[in-house]
């Protein structure tokens, strides 16, 4: 006869006088296999692919009739879990774990498998000027498992002042998980300052305490009463008032030169505010007393006239 369990056999005989004499007991034990999870045909605990859009997993059992059960998500598979029929096309990263459970002989589990379906990204780390950015690890592309750490170091006379892009903060040193394509800018900037000649000021616009490296600095030249402005130095040139100064120096100075005014004379100053410019027809410094000056606002693509002042 044909055992399908495992049990202790034991046997008996009889002869014609019942007589008996009985065998010594035998323990047959029966153990169910554990099923067998083959990953794109081959076999192991651990898989990685990268770039790789999906893998297929096949579980297989050497009991005839055995329902094999599942999970993806590495829980232990219960009698709850879903019954496998057709391999598995895996298409993200899951850790595999199967059971076969027999009526008469229980329950075997196969070891976890872990499949790993790996993506790199670009990551890119720039900066306009004014310092450098390093990545720990280097490279630029990377799993997307992983978290890359950005570091902005400031040249002399520079600071850092922040992230943009895909990296927000104003602390030097930064984490990017890599889930997907990526740029950060490292922001640095410098200070800026006047020096006057004479009398008279300088006033920016804007006016901050660091100008970030590559942006747009107005300075303007407002002379005291009796007194008209020369000349630029230092930074800028030339005598045109506002002038305008793309900062890529480091602790730039702007100085300006004033001179008093001799009779029938008088200064005309225009102050651009925002986002615009003002052109002055004809352009001096200084004008004769009745000259006729004409003064036109052009705002920039982002702004709009609103008034006169002063």
């Amino acid at each position: 006869f044909s055992i399908d369990r495992s049990l202790v056999l034991r046997a008996v005989a009889y002869d014609t006088s019942f007589n008996s004499r009985q065998s010594e007991p035998i323990t047959i034990n029966l153990f169910l296999a554990a099923p067998t999870i083959r990953v794109n045909g081959q076999t192991g605990t651990i898989f990685a692919y990268t770039n790789v859009n999906s893998a297929t997993a096949q579980i297989e059992s050497a009991l005839n009739g055995g329902t094999i059960r599942y999970t993806l998500d590495g829980t232990p598979p219960t009698t709850n879990a879903p019954i496998y029929r057709l391999p598995l096309v895996i298409t993200q990263s899951a850790v595999l774990r199967a059971v076969v459970y027999s009526q008469n002989l229980g329950s075997a589990e196969a070891d976890p498998v872990t499949i790993n379906l790996w993506r790199t990204y670009q990551l890119t780390a720039t900066t306009s000027g004014g310092g450098s950015v390093s990545l720990n690890p280097p490279g630029g592309v990377y799993r997307n498992d992983k978290v890359v750490l950005l570091t902005a170091s400031a040249a002399s006379g520079w600071s850092f002042l922040r992230w943009t892009g895909d990296g927000i903060g104003t602390e030097p040193v930064l984490h990017v998980p890599t889930d997907r394509a990526k740029t950060v800018s490292a922001v640095f900037g410098t200070a800026v300052g006047s020096a006057v000649m004479g009398s008279g000021s300088v006033r920016f616009d804007p006016s901050l305490t660091r100008y970030p490296y590559g942006s747009t600095l107005r300075a303007s030249a407002i002379p005291d009463a009796g007194h008209f402005f020369a000349l630029w130095g230092g930074a800028a040139s030339g005598n045109t008032n506002p002038a305008q100064l793309t900062i890529s120096n480091a602790n730039v100075i702007i100085s300006a030169l004033f001179s008093q005014l001799t009779s029938n004379r008088v200064a005309l100053t225009v102050i651009p505010n925002g986002k615009g410019q003002a052109m002055v027809a004809p352009r001096a410094n200084f004008y004769m007393k009745g000259e006729t000056v004409a003064i036109t606002a052009q705002p920039d693509a982002e702004g709009r006239f609103l008034v006169w002042s002063g």
